[in-house]
């Protein structure tokens, strides 16, 4: 009897350790783990942006000044793990010198299909770009709201 149980202990073990093992071994896209947001400020005329962000878990990445993409060719990243339950999401504040926007970056669902390990964005004087992982094409436009574009 005590063998008996010991081994069904054992079994339940071992399936418990293929499990664990198995999930943490699953690459989210192609092998990749990790998921980069680029930000990327091309507004004209040389504008700065502000951006602020914060994770669905409450994690305060600060304020940050995004200089302009055309002058300088610096971007405002964001590089993670996705949570177990896939529910990992950034929400970010962008202003500049004539709107603001509060939105959500990267939300799991949304975008791990849409783009992958690599998301894209564009801050233009019209609103948010998002792209799909198909160069060039844009899946997701959020205007200013109250801007005259």
């Amino acid at each position: 009897m005590f063998l008996s149980i010991s081994m069904k202990h054992v079994y339940v073990f071992l399936l418990a350790l293929q499990v664990i093992a198995f999930w943490e071994s699953s690459p989210v896209v192609s092998g990749e783990s990790k998921i980069t947001v680029i930000i990327r400020n091309s507004l004209h005329d040389d504008l700065n942006a502000t951006i602020h962000c914060k994770s669905g878990e409450g994690n305060d990445l600060g304020v940050h000044e995004v200089p302009n993409y055309s002058f300088n060719r610096a971007t405002y990243d964001l590089v993670f793990e996705p949570n177990i339950s896939h529910t990992t999401l950034y929400l970010c504040a962008i202003s500049w010198k004539e709107a603001s926007l509060l939105y959500v970056f990267y939300s799991y669902k949304r975008d791990i299909e849409r783009c992958g390990t690599h998301c894209l964005w564009d801050i233009l004087n019209g609103g948010i770009v998002g792209y799909s992982t198909a160069p060039g094409f844009v899946s997701i436009y959020v205007k200013w709201p109250n801007h005259a574009n």
